[in-house]
Formats: structure tokens, C-alpha cells, sequence
């Protein structure tokens, strides 16, 4: 009886150390299986940011494009109020006391030319900093210039558009120059 015993018991210990190496081998063929799937879906994930990448640059060099010749022919003038000769401190959208007198002349400017005339305020940075931040700075100093010609210039809102690029357009062509000042402006156009 004890040897019956002993051998079931035996045979009951085999089973259940064979059912532990199966386990472990269909455990080991699932994670194989799921790190498979895995490389693969790295694999696309990267495909798609390369893609995105891509188009946001295809995008960017398209609204540079448009930026610079949508109004082809309707623009009165241009004025350019950039951080190294005016124009707000550094990562700021408050007004300083040579922005308050640039503004004054152009609120002059503009009305020189009404009554048939809109005005685009473009909002502009560098390229140093978070892409939303710039985004966000540049909209912030667009509407602290509107801001300012409507309520000391009495400008009508319907006749201003204030419009971040954030980092988008760089005030130079060449490369590596879009973190110098002259990027970090604000661009008034005047359309008639």
C-alpha cells in the first residue's frame, strides 16, 4: 500500500511538474509572441512620427509661403517692431514705454489712411523654448499690441487680426538664425 502510494504520489508530482514546464513554455511562447507584436507596433510608431515630422515641416514651409504672399498687392505697409530695438522684454507680452510710443505713431499711421483699411498684428519668436510656450507668447503679444490700439488708438476690433506664428517664421532666411532677436517681434500689416 505504500508503494502505491508512493508511486501515485510520484506520478501525481511528474504530472504536475510537467504541466509547470508546459505552462512555462506557453508562457514563454506568449511573451515571445507579445514582443513580436510589440517591435512591430515600435516599428509604426516611429514610421509615424517620421511622417509627422515631415508634414509639419511641409506645413510650416507652406504657411511661411502663404504668410509672405497672401496679400500680394493689397498690403499699404508693413511695420516691424522686433525685441532688440523695442518691443517687449524677454518672454513677455507686457508694453514698455518705446512700445507705448511706437504704437502711438502707427495708431497716427493708420488712421492717416482710413476709412477702408485692416490691420494683421503677427505675433513671432524664436526658436528656444517650448513650441506651445512660443505659440502662446507670440498670441499673447499680438493681443497686447491690438489691445493697445483699440483702447488708446480707438481702432476697431473688426479691423484688427491679431495671429501667433510662435517660432514658425524666423525673421532671417538663413539657418540657426531663428533664435536671434530680430525673430522675437511683432509684424503690423496694414492692408488698404
Amino acid at each position: 500500500m505504500k508503494t502505491t502510494t508512493h508511486i501515485l504520489s510520484a506520478s501525481l508530482v511528474a504530472v504536475g511538474l510537467g504541466l509547470s514546464a508546459c505552462a512555462t513554455t506557453e508562457e514563454i511562447q506568449q511573451t515571445a509572441r507579445l514582443n513580436d507584436r510589440l517591435g512591430k507596433l515600435e516599428d509604426a510608431v516611429s514610421q509615424l512620427q517620421q511622417s509627422s515630422q515631415m508634414l509639419n515641416q511641409q506645413v510650416g514651409s507652406i504657411q511661411t509661403e502663404l504668410a509672405r504672399t497672401r496679400h500680394q498687392g493689397l498690403l499699404a505697409k508693413q511695420i516691424v517692431l522686433t525685441e532688440d530695438k523695442l518691443l517687449f522684454p524677454h518672454n513677455s507680452v507686457d508694453l514698455t514705454g518705446q512700445d507705448v510710443k511706437a504704437l502711438d505713431a502707427l495708431i497716427d499711421e493708420i488712421k492717416a489712411g482710413a476709412p477702408n483699411y485692416h490691420v494683421e498684428i503677427q505675433g513671432h519668436t524664436d526658436d528656444s523654448g517650448n513650441p506651445e510656450f512660443n505659440y502662446l507668447l507670440g498670441e499673447g503679444r499680438a493681443k497686447a499690441v491690438q489691445r493697445y490700439l483699440h483702447q488708446f488708438g480707438g481702432i476697431p476690433l473688426y479691423r484688427m487680426s491679431p495671429l501667433s506664428y510662435g517660432a514658425r517664421i524666423p525673421a532671417t532666411a538663413r539657418p540657426g538664425d531663428a533664435g536671434t532677436a530680430s525673430s522675437r517681434r511683432v509684424e503690423v500689416l496694414i492692408f488698404r
